[in-house]
């Protein structure tokens, strides 16, 4: 009697929600819908329950996405929007967050999805008002920028004709090349900052993420970076271009590489570079996957849902600005950067890229099989 009490009241405070819930299983199947969630998506229900969610909610790709990912995310949104369309064509914004359905004895059984519409126009002039004050937020920032690299670029000139008058060793000259080097460290992290407060602008081509890969392996340099290190590599022999600004794209596969090679440094390890394009996925719902792991130290627990957040790193010279514009670049193309690590045994970063930025073009890889495994030390055979 008591049960039948309990999950009376779970039922009343689940529809008496003013935020919407869509609850999935652990196969990524709809459970539940609350009438909020019905209302903002509308969405029936009965047919809508008991689907996949790519197929539920086929008349939202991005959502659809979204929810297909969710169960094999580890790091899931937290506090993020979306920016959908309805059927009718309203562009609407959803506000949401996501969190585990967990069991007693910690067994993962789905997923719920909390979100509120944020279109109306109470919700949106706090919005605007949020936006102008980091606008000038960033306009400061981007100024005190400007104002400290021009004394920078002055201090570089000095320490530079400082070193040429003095021996080539020394304890002067050892002096002086630090000073230089910290001069310059300090040098990048104002225009990495510079250019992290700029509004990102992507300039969408046709390209190959193998090609792009292997762009950014080649400017990492492993064999300077992490000597001791293999690297493997699993690409698929047909793949589908994809609409990516390049410059940008390789420079977050740079940065996602080099953290890989870095937590390894010295020691023995491997790194690994896998590529997934299905070629039977239909664009609105698809996915290209790429990860890029390693087998270093990991990362704790605790500090994983910080370490894409500006300006934190666990590098003692790190300026905490690589992961943060990683994830912005993956974002402005509409895709998802997740991470995954266990202490001890590594990390994996995956970026998820919608397969709608695809052409319908085919493109060979460079290697004549299907999948090929290539290793190396340093860059392809």
């Amino acid at each position: 009697m008591k049960r039948s009490r309990d999950d009376g009241f779970a039922a009343d405070l689940v529809a008496g929600m003013r935020c919407g819930l869509i609850t999935l299983d652990r196969h990524g199947c709809v459970r539940a819908l609350n009438e909020s969630a019905r209302e903002i998506l509308k969405v029936d229900q009965e047919t809508a329950v008991g689907q996949p969610a790519q197929r539920a909610f086929s008349a939202y790709p991005q959502l659809a996405r979204l929810l297909a990912q969710a169960a094999s995310m580890s790091t899931l949104p937290d506090r993020a929007e979306l920016e959908i369309q309805t059927p009718a064509g309203e562009d609407r914004t959803l506000g949401f967050t996501m969190s585990r359905v967990v069991a007693e004895d910690g067994e993962v059984r789905g997923v719920a999805l909390f979100f509120k519409d944020l279109t109306p126009i109470e919700r949106q002039e706090q919005r605007e008002q949020l936006q102008e004050r980091l606008a000038s937020l960033g306009a400061m920032a981007a100024s005190l920028a400007h104002e400290i690299r021009n004394p920078l670029a002055a201090l570089e000139v000095t320490t530079t004709l400082l070193r040429r008058k003095l021996p080539e060793s020394g304890t002067c000259r050892d002096l002086a090349d630090t000073l230089q080097d910290q001069v310059r460290r300090l040098s990048g992290t104002v225009n990495d900052s510079l250019e992290y407060v700029r509004p990102l602008q992507i300039h969408g081509t046709p390209c190959n993420l193998a090609e792009l890969l292997d762009e950014a392996l080649e400017v990492c340099t492993p064999d300077r970076i992490a000597p001791k290190v293999e690297v493997v590599r699993w690409y698929p022999q047909e793949t589908r271009l994809l609409q990516v600004d390049a410059g940008r794209m390789r420079s977050a596969l740079v940065n996602l590489i080099r953290n890989a090679l870095e937590s390894m440094g010295e020691n023995a390890g491997v790194l690994r570079l896998s590529l997934d394009i299905p070629q039977d996925e239909a664009p609105e719902v698809g996915h290209a996957i790429i990860r890029v792991s390693d087998t270093g130290p990991g990362i704790p627990e605790d500090i994983q849902p910080r370490i894409f957040n500006p300006f934190y790193s666990t590098k003692p010279n790190g300026s905490g600005l690589g992961l943060a514009w990683t994830r912005k670049v993956v974002d402005a193309h509409d895709g998802f950067l997740d991470v995954h690590s266990t202490p001890k045994e590594g990390a994996v970063f995956t970026i998820r890229l919608p397969l709608s930025a695809a052409t319908a073009v085919p493109e060979l890889n460079p290697a004549g099989e299907t999948l090929h495994e290539t290793q190396d030390s340093s860059r392809r055979g």
